[in-house]
C-alpha cells in the first residue's frame, strides 16, 4: 500500500488552514484571513532550525526513567466508537472527524506482523495442558466416531485424500469434524439428561461446523469484510463475527503451515475486534493430512504439536472433543457477559457486576435494580446493558482495551422486555411500563490486559477520585478466573487469588523460521487455489525467551465521556481541552506522568453529567515541611485556578495505564491474603488439563485519602500509589526526576522501544528516541502532546455539510500519521517552527513547545512557570472567542 506524500524536512511545507467551523457552531472567533501560510511573511529572514541535538532532555523535577516496552499497535487516532451494543456497528448518525487514510486488509496484515513478532510459542505439551478432558466423556465420543465412521472404525483414522486442490479437502474434513461435533453433542446431551431430575429437558441447540469458504463472513469492519474462512463453528444466531467460535484454514500443503498461521491470525483479529466477550480463543489449521491446534490470547500465539488425522485420528478426535466440551470460561467467554439477539439479529451485551462494587455509591434506586444472586453462585449483582462502544482495540496481543457505556437494568424494565419478546403490548400498557422505570443510571467500564508488574490504573484512579478534569472513581478489580483453592469459592467474586490472565507454560519452543508471520498470503477475494511459498517449520529449539504475563482488570468510573470530536463549538473543544490540562496538573501534583495524551483520552462531558465528588473543593491548604516545595507550590497555583473557574468541569483526561511516577515516593506496606507473602509478583503456571491457573493476589491498604474507600478486590501492581501531597514518606529528600517504577529489564526480552503513546501526539523529543534507548520522560513531553491535540482535532474536523477535509488539512493528518518516527519528528519540528496558525491558542502554543522542544532543549523548565503558561494561553483564546 502506497504511503502518503510527504514533503521533505528540508523544505518548508506551504499550506493553507481554512479556520475551522465545528458543528453547531454558536460563537465567533478572531481568525486570520483563509489565505494564511504557516510560513511566516516570505519577505521576512527565515531560521534555519533543526531537530533537537539530543533526546535526552537533562532530569528536572516533573521527569522519570521510562521502561515500559510498546510495540506497534492498531491503535489509530481517528478510530471511531460504535453504536450502541453491538459488537462493531459503526455510528452513522453523526459526524465523523477526517483521518489519515482507511484501514483496509494489507494494513491489518502490518499491524498483526508487528504486534505477534517474537509472540508465537510452539507448545509440546499443548494437547495436555490445554486438550484434555474428560476420560470418560472422551471415551464415549471415540465409540460413537467408530459407529458413524467406517474408514475410522477400520483404521483409526480419517480419511483424507491425496489433492491437487485446496478446496478438495473441504467436504472430507467437513464431515470429519461434524460427526466429531455431533458425537460431542449427544455425550453432553445424555450426562445432561442423567444430571437434569425434570420431565421436560431440551437439549440445547448445537450449530454444526460450516464450510465459509466461497463467500466472506459478515463484517462491520472494512479490514475484515472479504475475510473467508475456509471452515467456522459458529454460535447459535445468525452467521457474523461476532458469533464465530472456532475458525479453521485449509490447506493443500504441508509446507504451508506458516501461511496457515497468518489466516488463522487474521481470522482471530476479525473475533476479538467483533466480540466484546472474548478474552482468548482457539483455531485450527490443517495442512495437508496435518493439524494443529492454536490458542490465541493477549500474549500471543501457543501452537500444538501437528497431528496427522489419518495416522493418529483418535489423537485428534480426543484433542477437538475436549475443545468442543470446554466450558465457556475456559473455551475464552467473560462470563460476566450475557448476549441476546435482537430483532435485526445482531447481538445485545448484558453484563454483571458484584453488588459490592457500588458500596460507596449512595444511589436512591438500589431497591429497584437488578439485584440478584448470580446462578448458583450466591454473589449479589446488577445487571447493566451496553449501550456504546466507547473504545476497542482490535489487537490480538497487548492491552487490548476495551472501554463501554453501560446503563443499569431495573426489574420492571427486565420484565416489560420479556413480556414484549413474549407476546404483544398495547401501547397504554408500553407506555406506562416505560412511565414506571426508574430513570436509568450509567457507567463507563474499562477492560483492560494490564502488566502486572506496573502500577494499577485502577490505583491510580482510586488516589485522583474527586479531582477536577479527572474521571469520578467508583470501583476496580481483577477479573475472577476459575477458582483452584482447596476448598475453591463457591462464589465468582469471592476469591481474591485466583485472576484470569495470560497462561506461562515452562519449556515453550520456538521455530526459526515460524517467529513472525511475515509471509505473502493473498487476500481472500484474489484466487481460489492460490500458489504460497512453502517453508518448513517443523524444527523447534528451546528458548530463554518467555510470554508476556498480562492480567485482565476490570475499572468502573462514573464519569461519561464523549470524543472529543463531537464538540459543538471552537469554545467547547477548547475549554474541554483546558479542564484535562488541569485534571493532567493535578495528577503531576501527585506524582504522576499520564505518558499517553491522545485525543481517545480526553473526553467530553456531559453538561447534566452527575458529579458524585468535588474533592477538588476540599484540598488541603497547609504545606508538610517534608513535601517537595516545587509540586507543593505547584498545587497552590493550581488551586487559585481551578477556584476561579467557579464550576464543574466539562472534560477529562482518561486512561492512566500507561502512567509513571515521577517523584521518589516509598512503596506502600504490603498486607497479603494469604500467609506467604512473596518476593514478587509471580507468573501464573498452569494446575490443570484445562489450563487453569493459579496467581495469588495481593492486597495493598489504602495510603491515602481523607475518606476510606468502598472495600474493593485489590490489584496486583508492584505498588499501589502514594501521593506526595497528602503522605508523609519516610524519606524527606524527594527526588521529583527519578522514577518510580522498576528498572529491572528481564535478561531474555528483545530489544524494546521505551516509548509510550500515540504516535501522532507524541513530543518531538520522544519521537527522535531511539530503540532500546532508555529516556527522562518529562511533563513537557506531555503538555506538548495536548497541543498536538489541538493540531490533529483542528485538521481533522469536517464541517456537516463537507464529506472530506480540504487537501491541507488531509496532508497535515498524513504527517501526523507516518509511520517513520524519525520523519514525523522532522515533520513536527517544522511545524513548531513555522505555524502562524489561525487560533490564538494554536500559535501561542506552538511557540511555547517550540522553544521547550527545538530552540531551548537543553534548558531546565519549572513546572511553576510552564502550566500557568499553557493554562493562561487557552484561557486568552477562549477570552477571545466572547
Amino acid at each position: 500500500m502506497s504511503k502518503p506524500h510527504l514533503q521533505s524536512v528540508r523544505d518548508p511545507i506551504r499550506v493553507r488552514v481554512p479556520e475551522p467551523s465545528f458543528a453547531n457552531s454558536t460563537c465567533t472567533t478572531t481568525a486570520a484571513p483563509a489565505a494564511a501560510s504557516i510560513l511566516p511573511n516570505s519577505s521576512a529572514p527565515s531560521k534555519v532550525f533543526r531537530s533537537p541535538r539530543s533526546p535526552c532532555r537533562r532530569a528536572c523535577t516533573g521527569s522519570a526513567n521510562t521502561n515500559t516496552p510498546v510495540r506497534p499497535s492498531s491503535s489509530r487516532p481517528d478510530a471511531p466508537p460504535s453504536g450502541p451494543a453491538n459488537a462493531s456497528h459503526l455510528r452513522t448518525d453523526e459526524p465523523k472527524p477526517a483521518s489519515p487514510k482507511p484501514t483496509t486488509q494489507l494494513r491489518m496484515d502490518f499491524y498483526i506482523e508487528s504486534e505477534l513478532q517474537g509472540a508465537i510459542f510452539h507448545d509440546p505439551k499443548f494437547t495436555e495442558h490445554f486438550l484434555c478432558g474428560d476420560e470418560v466423556k472422551l471415551n464415549a465420543v471415540h465409540e460413537y466416531c467408530r459407529q458413524n465412521d467406517v474408514h475410522y472404525k477400520e483404521t483409526g483414522g480419517w480419511a483424507i485424500p491425496e489433492i491437487k486442490t485446496e478446496s478438495t479437502l473441504y467436504k472430507p474434513v467437513l464431515d470429519a469434524l461434524n460427526i466429531i461435533r455431533e458425537g460431542v453433542h449427544r455425550v453432553k446431551s445424555s450426562h445432561a439428561l442423567n444430571d437434569d431430575s425434570s420431565d421436560h429437558y431440551i437439549p440445547p441447540v448445537h450449530p454444526l461446523f460450516k464450510n465459509c469458504s466461497s463467500q466472506p463472513v459478515p463484517s462491520d469492519e472494512a479490514e475484515t469484510e472479504k475475510l473467508k474462512p475456509d471452515i467456522v463453528l459458529l454460535e447459535d444466531g445468525p452467521e457474523h463475527w461476532e458469533t464465530v467460535r472456532i475458525p479453521i484454514e485449509i490447506k493443500k500443503l504441508r509446507g504451508y503451515h506458516k501461511a496457515g498461521m497468518k489466516q488463522l491470525s487474521r481470522y482471530a483479529r476479525a473475533m476479538f475486534a467483533h466480540q466484546l466477550h472474548r478474552r482468548h480463543l482457539y483455531g485450527m489449521m490443517i495442512c495437508g493430512s496435518e493439524a494443529t491446534f492454536v490458542r490465541f490470547d493477549r500474549s500471543g500465539i501457543l501452537y500444538s504439536p501437528r497431528i496427522d488425522v489419518c495416522e493418529n485420528g483418535e489423537v485428534f478426535t480426543r484433542a477437538l472433543a475436549s475443545l468442543l466440551m470446554m466450558n465457556r470460561m475456559d473455551e475464552g467467554y467473560d462470563t460476566i457477559f450475557t448476549t441476546r439477539t435482537n430483532c435485526d439479529g445482531r447481538l445485545e451485551y448484558f453484563i454483571d457486576l458484584p453488588e459490592s462494587a457500588f458500596d460507596g455509591e449512595k444511589s436512591a434506586l438500589a431497591a429497584q435494580s437488578s439485584v440478584a444472586p448470580s446462578t448458583g453462585e450466591g454473589t449479589l449483582t446488577r445487571r447493566f446493558k451496553v449501550m456504546e462502544r466507547l473504545c476497542h482495540r482490535k489487537s490480538i496481543s497487548g492491552r487490548a482495551t476495551i472501554v463501554l457505556r453501560i446503563r443499569q437494568v431495573f426489574n420492571s424494565e427486565l420484565e416489560t422486555t420479556r413480556v414484549m419478546h413474549t407476546r404483544s403490548m398495547t401501547n397504554a400498557k408500553r407506555k406506562r411500563a416505560e412511565m414506571e422505570a426508574p430513570s436509568p443510571v450509567e457507567y463507563v467500564l474499562k477492560m483492560i490486559w494490564r502488566d502486572p508488574k506496573r502500577g494499577s490504573e485502577g490505583e491510580v484512579l482510586s488516589q485522583l477520585h474527586g479531582f477536577f478534569g479527572l474521571p469520578q472513581y467508583v470501583w476496580h478489580c481483577d477479573a475472577p478466573g476459575e477458582c483452584s483453592c482447596s476448598p475453591p469459592s463457591p462464589a465468582k467474586w469471592g476469591c481474591y487469588k485466583c485472576v484470569e490472565q495470560t497462561v506461562q507454560v515452562k519449556e515453550l519452543q520456538v521455530c526459526d523460521k515460524l517467529k513472525d508471520i511475515s509471509i505473502s498470503v493473498p487476500l481472500d477475494d484474489e484466487t481460489d487455489d492460490p500458489q504460497l511459498e512453502s517453508v518448513d517449520t517443523t524444527e523447534f529449539h528451546s528458548t530463554a525467551y518467555t510470554r508476556k504475563h498480562r492480567v485482565y482488570s476490570y475499572i468502573l468510573v462514573s464519569s461519561i465521556g464523549a470524543p472529543i470530536w463531537t464538540a459543538q463549538s471552537p469554545r467547547e473543544f477548547l475549554t474541554a481541552v483546558l479542564d484535562a490540562i488541569l485534571g493532567y496538573w493535578q495528577a503531576f501534583n501527585r506524582g504522576i506522568l499520564h505518558r499517553d495524551i491522545s485525543s481517545g483520552n480526553v473526553m467530553l462531558l456531559d453538561k447534566d453529567q452527575r458529579v458524585p465528588s468535588r474533592r477538588w473543593l476540599k484540598l488541603r491548604t497547609v504545606k508538610p515541611e517534608d513535601i517537595d516545595a516545587t509540586l507543593m507550590d505547584s498545587e497552590v497555583l493550581l488551586r487559585e485556578v481551578v477556584a476561579k473557574l467557579d464550576r464543574d468541569p466539562t472534560g477529562i483526561l482518561s486512561d492512566f495505564d500507561l502512567h509513571v511516577m515521577h517523584s521518589s515516593v516509598p512503596p506502600p506496606e504490603i498486607t497479603m491474603l494469604s500467609s506467604n507473602p512473596p518476593s514478587d509478583i509471580p507468573r501464573p503456571n498452569i494446575s490443570s488439563a484445562n489450563g487453569r491457573l493459579q496467581h495469588p493476589r495481593l492486597s495493598y491498604e489504602d495510603s491515602i485519602g481523607s475518606k476510606p474507600h468502598p472495600k474493593r478486590r485489590k490489584t496486583n501492581s508492584r505498588g499501589s500509589l502514594v501521593d506526595p501531597l497528602t503522605t508523609t514518606p519516610t524519606n524527606a529528600n524527594l527526588n521529583p526526576s527519578a522514577a518510580h517504577e522498576s528498572q529491572n529489564q528481564d535478561d531474555n526480552q528483545r530489544v524494546i522501544d521505551f516509548r509510550t503513546g500515540t504516535p501522532a501526539f507524541m513530543s518531538v523529543r520522544v519521537l527522535t528516541i531511539q530503540v532500546g534507548q532508555p529516556y527522562q520522560h518529562s511533563y513537557l513531553d506531555d503538555l506538548e502532546s495536548f497541543f498536538w491535540l489541538i493540531i490533529w482535532s483542528v485538521a481533522a474536523h469536517i464541517d456537516s455539510t463537507q464529506h472530506t477535509p480540504s487537501p491541507t488539512a488531509q496532508e497535515m493528518l498524513n504527517g501526523l500519521d507516518e509511520s517513520n518516527f524519525g520523519l514525523m519528528a522532522g515533520w513536527k519540528t517544522l511545524q513548531l517552527t513555522h505555524y502562524p496558525i489561525l487560533r490564538s491558542a494554536i500559535i501561542n502554543l506552538g511557540q511555547l513547545f517550540c522553544n521547550t522542544a527545538v530552540t531551548e532543549p537543553d534548558e531546565p523548565h519549572s513546572p511553576l512557570e510552564i502550566f500557568p503558561r499553557v493554562v493562561t494561553i487557552i484561557q486568552d483564546a477562549l477570552s477571545k472567542a466572547d
